[in-house]
This record gives structure tokens, C-alpha cells and sequence, in this order.
């Protein structure tokens, strides 16, 4: 078999990650992963309970592919994380990317750009967990897709999606009738790769961005109903009483 892959020009290899691919570029696969497993403890006074309350916690744990079929300007990207309580391996990432003339065109389910914190990864944050204000207004993953546009110093996107926290849902189950967001960034000293982490190390160059994110959407039609899939399903007659109601 290894003769077969040498024969063929296939490459196997370490780019940030265990690759393989063929020999002109075309053809890749990567594979990553993170696990983070933590010991946690709460020692509090006078809660009326325990007291003290300490274990440990499989916080996180995913497994992702990526790569580019046909040629190098078509990209992909899969990735699931195991839940942290449950153990239940859920879908998180599955887009594919075209790139074209200094542009991107990404479509699939994915984080849009518009929160900085939140599109760090989380292997590659400074703290132990991002912040606060992140965990209230991050924008999750949505469907849809995006278009971003690149050059030395300026980055910027646009995306039209089903809203944020859209993950895995069915396309006639929205709580959003309409959701776009976007973001610009200019980059003032160093380079980009260098804002993919929070670290700076000593000696490392210096480097500065700014940049600002909008988000727009606007409320499904009707009475929010998260059921309301079960109104286009063909197997369902007569049709529950609340798909003839004005909301439903």
C-alpha cells in the first residue's frame, strides 16, 4: 500500500496538523482537534448546601477535517464537538469556501465575522474562557453565506444568514425572517497571523487592528413557533390545529 501511495505522488506530512494530499496541491486533507480537560472548584460560605463543591470536566473536545478538492481555490471544513455534559458528538462547522480574485465566497454553516473574541478559536484564547460580554452577544454559528474580501492591510465581510445560534436547524424553522451582519478590519502594524491568538511574546513585532461588526435581523413573521417545521410536513394530516391559526 505505501508503494501505491509513493507511485501515485500522494504526500503525507506536518502542517499545523497531520495532512495528506496529492502531489500538485489540488487534492488535501487536514486534521485537527482539541481537548481541554479541567479540574474545577467552589468554595463559597453560608449557601445553605454544600459548601464546597469540586470535580473535574471534559470541557471541550472536537474533531475536525479541512482541506480543498478539485483545485486550491475550493475549500472545505467539517468539525463536531462532543458535548461537555452528555458526551453527544454535535455538528459545529460544515462549509465550503471559493476563492477568487482577492475575494471568498463561503456558504454552509459557520461563524460569521462579527465578533473578534468569538472568531479566536478556543484552543487560542488568553484566559481560561472568553469573556462575559462575549458569552452575551457572540453570534454562535449560523447557516448561510458569507462573502469576504482581503488585502494587505483591510479585511471586510459581509454575510446573509438564518440569524445567529441558526445551527442545525431546518430551513422552514427560523426564529429570523431576514439576518445579515458585517465586519471591517484594518490592520495598522504588523500582520495579520500574528491576531490569530491573544499571546505576544517578547521580541515577537509589533502589531495593532482596529475593526467594528454590525448585525441586523429582522423577527420571523407571526408568533415565534419552534415547531413550526411540523407545518410542512406532508406526513402530518389533517395539519396540527395551530398551522391554520393567523400565527401559526
Amino acid at each position: 500500500t505505501r508503494s501505491s501511495l509513493l507511485q501515485s505522488g500522494m504526500v503525507a506530512g506536518w502542517d499545523n496538523g497531520f495532512m495528506l494530499g496529492s502531489a500538485d496541491g489540488n487534492y488535501t486533507l487536514k486534521l485537527s482537534g482539541v481537548m481541554q480537560v479541567r479540574f474545577m472548584a467552589d468554595l463559597r460560605d453560608n449557601s445553605g448546601g454544600d459548601d464546597t463543591v469540586y470535580g473535574f470536566e471534559n470541557t471541550r473536545t472536537w474533531l475536525g477535517f479541512s482541506g480543498n478538492v478539485v483545485d486550491q481555490t475550493w475549500g472545505y471544513k467539517v468539525k463536531g464537538a462532543f458535548g461537555s455534559n452528555d458526551g453527544v458528538f454535535d455538528l459545529e462547522e460544515a462549509y465550503v469556501t471559493k476563492a477568487m480574485d482577492g475575494m471568498t465566497v463561503k456558504f454552509g454553516q459557520f461563524k460569521p465575522q462579527y465578533l473578534r473574541e468569538e472568531n479566536i478559536s478556543t484552543g487560542r484564547q488568553q484566559a481560561v474562557e472568553r469573556s462575559l460580554a462575549n458569552e452575551r452577544y457572540n453570534q454562535d454559528y449560523v447557516q448561510g453565506i458569507e462573502l469576504g474580501f482581503a488585502q494587505d492591510n483591510f479585511k471586510a465581510s459581509v454575510a446573509v444568514h438564518d440569524g445567529f445560534g441558526s445551527r442545525n436547524t431546518a430551513a422552514v424553522n427560523q426564529q429570523s425572517e431576514f439576518a445579515m451582519n458585517a465586519r471591517a478590519d484594518m490592520l495598522l502594524a504588523g500582520n495579520w497571523a500574528q491576531f490569530d491568538d491573544y499571546a505576544g511574546w517578547r521580541g515577537q513585532e509589533y502589531g495593532a487592528r482596529v475593526g467594528a461588526g454590525v448585525y441586523m435581523s429582522k423577527e420571523a413573521y407571526g408568533t415565534a413557533n419552534p415547531n413550526r417545521a411540523q407545518c410542512f410536513d406532508r406526513n402530518s394530516l389533517p395539519p396540527p390545529a395551530r398551522c391554520n391559526s393567523p400565527n401559526g
